[in-house]
């Protein structure tokens, strides 16, 4: 990060924390990309909560960044994604985290999560539109493997510290929050992250950001299954 985007984020994030209700906890928003971060965010922003860690955009290879792999065996990360996501911070608990990353000792974490057969589909589908793999369906399918190591790990990571730390950090799945938002908010209550729901908020974001409803979707959470199950 140069010394100029260095001072802006700063500035930007001492206005998110400026911005917090009073008394409440920062809190930073973490997921594995496609597993509903940008809904989440779009949620939270709605309640006039600003995740710290979401304020200009990040490398993704930054403590700070949503989908950074903050799982020890960094083996874990898949080849197509090592450029981007490689590093070398391994952390034991959340005190531990916050300091790597220069969240406030107080920060809390809110965690996304897709069931993974249909995460599967969605990162296939990406990865393909992001150039990750070769331009065919077929060469998507052809990395489930890794694909799967790297949800695994990722979720490993964040559901140990989410059982050690419940006050803390807290993992949501999208399904369950997509229909029914108070599983956001009584988490938000748990961390101690103060919001503002608006009268008849039910968390309908009638377009998410990076998620437009007329999207291809060139494999099927079918075709992984079926992949899958065939070894």
């Amino acid at each position: 990060m140069t010394p100029l985007r260095r001072i802006t984020h700063a500035a930007k994030l001492a206005h998110a924390y400026l911005t917090q209700p009073r008394g409440s906890a920062p809190l930073a928003l973490h997921g594995i990309q496609r597993s509903g971060t940008n809904y989440a965010d779009a949620c939270l922003r709605r309640m006039r909560v600003r995740p710290v860690n979401q304020v200009v955009p990040l490398p993704r290879d930054d403590p700070r960044h949503k989908h950074f792999r903050w799982y020890a065996d960094k083996s874990a990360i898949p080849a197509f994604l090592r450029r981007q996501f490689d590093n070398d911070l391994v952390v034991t608990d959340v005190e531990h985290l916050n300091r790597a990353a220069r969240y406030r000792p107080d920060c809390a974490h809110v965690v996304m999560q897709k069931d993974r057969t249909a995460w599967l589909a969605s990162a296939c589908n990406w990865g393909l539109r992001m150039g990750w793999f070769p331009p065919e369906p077929e060469a998507a399918l052809a990395e489930l493997g890794p694909l799967v190591r790297d949800y695994e790990a990722y979720y490993a990571f964040w559901s140990d510290l989410a059982a050690r730390f419940p006050d803390r950090v807290a993992v949501l799945e999208l399904d369950a929050l997509a229909s029914d938002l108070g599983v956001l908010t009584e988490a938000l209550d748990r961390l101690g992250v103060r919001y503002r729901r608006p009268p008849g908020f039910d968390g309908r974001i009638e377009e998410v950001p990076q998620s437009p409803a007329d999207r291809a979707r060139r494999i099927t959470p079918e075709q992984v299954r079926a992949r899958l199950e065939a070894g």
